[in-house]
């Protein structure tokens, strides 16, 4: 079972409100690695996922995003021939 809990992305201490688009829920893990200066969350990205090293990985994801966004584009022409 997956535990999540609620943390808010403004801190109190620094003026954030308990409202909830101040709010966001993050597994345990994740919400304890805040709370721990030398721990790092399981989902963090690592420094080399964050950037590309080369111009053809950049390019790469551009292409990838580019066919991506064209697929969804096409998608929705079809079902919004259907109307709402």
């Amino acid at each position: 079972m997956l535990v999540s809990e609620r943390r808010r992305i403004v801190p109190k201490s620094r003026g954030g409100v308990h409202r909830l688009e101040n709010l966001v829920t993050v597994c345990k893990p994740c919400h304890d690695a805040v709370h721990s200066r030398n721990a790092v969350a399981p989902t963090a990205i690592t420094d080399a996922e964050a950037e590309p090293s080369t111009l053809a990985e950049v390019l790469a994801g551009i292409k990838s995003a580019k066919t991506a966004f064209r697929r969804w584009k096409r998608m929705y022409r079809k079902v919004s021939r259907f109307g709402p």
